[in-house]
């Protein structure tokens, strides 16, 4: 989701790559493009997935740290928590407008073989924490064949859940993801990785709970935003149009201004 599409990109020496919003893209509701997604993905899924790339890409946990470092010091831990949650609720709406162009069944398997390229080579709990993401993702858009190949199957169940292992797992869902562990050091938290992965008659994965759509966060209405930085060679285009724009001014106007000045210090001449 970081490479294609449409539009005006700018990449950052840091290795992130910015696009430019086209409001223009509008679903038939009238939302704004970056809210298309969710004609595809699951609320959960998309905050999900903004979690995971914070705790696995470097180039998204270079800019999460610089935001913790950015907070002043004399901030409450309270104000610290909602300050950071803030960010990651425009980071997920960030995440949410890259998926617009993954739409339908086919591009959520694509986006889900993207990822697998991108960060399943991070080891075991990477592929464990991808299977989780992509069972929040039910139905026909979820990436079944995916998970297969990232969980033995010796390791799904059958599903549905007991009832008490249901509500021991929602209990620590909600304990996992309050804002008390967003602090000026931690990464967003993740599910565990022993959380066990069910599957239904159907072929169809999932948690051992149903996830609500703001249980792992609030995705916020606007996208993290950046000025773009401007290369040397945009610098050296703009002196090099102020030198010809006053070169050419100065030669056309400055012989009339002359001219001017020494009629009106001798009128009778």
């Amino acid at each position: 989701w970081r490479e294609g599409g449409q539009g005006n990109m700018c990449l950052e020496p840091d290795g992130c790559l910015w696009r430019k919003i086209d409001e223009s893209v509008r679903n038939p509701g009238g939302v704004n493009g970056f809210m298309v997604a969710e004609n595809t993905f699951s609320m959960p899924f998309i905050v999900y997935l903004a979690r995971f790339i914070l705790n696995t890409d470097e180039r998204w946990i270079l800019w999460w740290k610089q935001r913790q470092e950015a907070l002043p010091p004399d901030m409450s831990a309270l104000q610290v928590q909602k300050q950071l949650n803030n960010d990651l609720g425009k980071f997920s709406a960030s995440v949410e407008y890259g998926l617009a162009q993954y739409a339908g069944r086919s591009g959520a398997k694509q986006l889900c073989e993207e990822l697998i390229r991108a960060y399943g080579n991070k080891g075991p709990e990477a592929e464990r924490q991808l299977a989780l993401l992509f069972a929040l993702q039910g139905g026909d858009k979820q990436a079944s064949a995916a998970i297969e190949r990232l969980v033995p199957a010796s390791e799904v169940r059958e599903a549905p859940a007991k009832r008490e292992v249901a509500v021991k797992w929602q209990a620590i869902i909600r304990e996992r993801t309050t804002l008390r562990f967003l602090t000026r050091t931690s990464l967003p938290p993740l599910l565990p990785v022993d959380m066990p992965l069910y599957r239904n008659s159907l072929g169809v994965y999932s948690l051992p709970v149903s996830v609500g759509a703001t249980d792992f966060g609030l995705r916020a209405y606007a996208p993290v935003k950046r000025e773009r930085r401007l290369s040397e060679g945009v610098y050296l285009a703009f002196a090099a149009a102020g030198v010809l724009g006053c070169a050419g001014t100065h030669v056309a106007v400055t012989p009339l201004d002359v001219v001017k000045t020494r009629l009106q210090a001798k009128p009778g001449r």
